[in-house]
């Protein structure tokens, strides 16, 4: 049996998953469906599914990074658990890193008939007093460049990639630098005067369909990390042009580390963004990645 978590969040979604609801009884698939209605339910039905400790149904997400990202928040681990995606919306960075179908019913077509699964990473971030509180992420989590704006434009097939490229842009102009460091694996400190932004991936893509971190490997272990620091405005709207580009490579104010965690300390808070979703202000945070744990049928 399948469990559909949707996400019904924009009309154009519950208009689609109506669709994918009529073809599942056409297939005479055995599923049960749970709809969100406020932030924080997915992560709530993915607690109460797999809360027994057993073996459990597939889990598919239907929605944005967003509800992967509760979904896999919420999860009990105890027992064997394999999850779907079917990509909603514009930007879903965890659909292009995995490279899965951008038409929802071919994705699910794919879920049911293929099986095939592969065995993924997830990060984890800590952060508050003594790193006491913990969040998982499935395709990134940033720290510094606030871009809450972007996401409240709307996504339409005109205006919606374009738009979110000006609003990081304007963003940039008004963003002032910090100074910090990063620490990697408990070993090799380095401090940098001027970041705009820290960037840490398990997936290629994050921040809205920007391809921060093109060496990422969602099953290798280990975690991309990007730092951009020390650059003109300039400088940071073509680095974005690079990445939305996807050839973010040796520009210079840009430079790239691989680690299994990394600890990351700014001199004033800064915004955290977790799998495109915002998650409070930090000076100091740290993140891990958790090897082949999610079990993801692509």
């Amino acid at each position: 049996m399948y469990c559909f978590i949707v996400d019904p969040c924009r009309a154009i979604s519950e208009k689609i998953w109506k669709k994918l609801e009529r073809q599942l009884k056409i297939m005479n698939i055995d599923y049960r469906v749970y709809l969100t209605q406020k932030p924080g339910d997915a992560r709530q039905f993915a607690r109460e599914i797999t809360h027994s400790g057993k073996a459990v149904p597939a889990i598919i997400a239907v929605g944005a990074d967003g509800t992967i990202n509760e979904i896999l928040d919420g999860i009990f681990f105890a027992g064997a658990v394999t999850i779907g995606y079917i990509p909603m919306g514009i930007n879903n960075n965890l659909a292009k890193s995995l490279k899965l179908p951008r038409n929802p019913y071919k994705c699910m077509k794919r879920i049911i008939s293929s099986g095939h699964a592969r065995y993924l990473d997830y990060g984890v971030l800590s952060y508050g007093e003594n790193a006491q509180e913990h969040r998982r992420f499935a395709v990134s989590c940033s720290i510094g460049m606030d871009m809450a704006e972007c996401c409240r434009l709307p996504e339409t097939k005109f205006n919606g990639i374009f738009s979110s490229v000006r609003a990081r842009i304007r963003q940039l102009l008004a963003e002032k630098p910090v100074k910090g460091f990063i620490i990697l694996d408990d070993v090799k400190k380095i401090e940098f005067n001027h970041i705009f932004m820290v960037t840490v991936h398990i997936h290629p893509y994050g921040n809205g369909g920007f391809r921060f971190a093109p060496q990422a490997d969602p099953g290798d272990g280990s975690m991309e990390v990007c730092v951009i620091h020390h650059v003109t405005k300039l400088g940071l709207g073509l680095i974005l042009l690079d990445a939305f580009l996807g050839r973010l490579k040796n520009r210079r104010g840009v430079r790239f580390f691989n680690c299994r965690e990394v600890q990351i300390h700014t001199d004033r808070p800064m915004p955290v963004r977790v799998d495109g979703e915002d998650y409070r202000c930090q000076t100091d945070i740290h993140l891990r990645c958790v090897e082949k744990k999610v079990r993801m049928i692509i």
